[in-house]
């Protein structure tokens, strides 16, 4: 059982992490073009806040810290030009 939750939690924190890449890329084509979707950017920060209880390696959790201040930068400046 333990090592069947075990599994289970590691493909779900690879499925989150596959998902969290593709919102970076998608955000990573909207800086290169000029435009980002404010909906991309919320995605992902709440993405960051449901991973944050799946990740207790501190290397990860501070990459986590660095994606999340980089959307809320990114809002930040939407917000500035709305």
């Amino acid at each position: 059982q333990v090592a069947g939750d075990a599994g289970g939690k590691s493909r779900r924190a690879q499925e989150q992490a596959e998902e969290m890449l593709l919102r970076l890329e998608a955000i990573q084509d909207g800086l290169l073009f000029g435009s980002i979707p404010q909906s991309h950017l919320h995605e992902l920060t709440r993405m960051v806040d449901r991973s944050r209880e799946d990740f207790v390696d501190p290397r990860l959790s501070e990459i986590l810290d660095d994606i999340e201040l980089r959307a809320r930068i990114e809002l930040a400046k939407l917000g500035m030009s709305n």
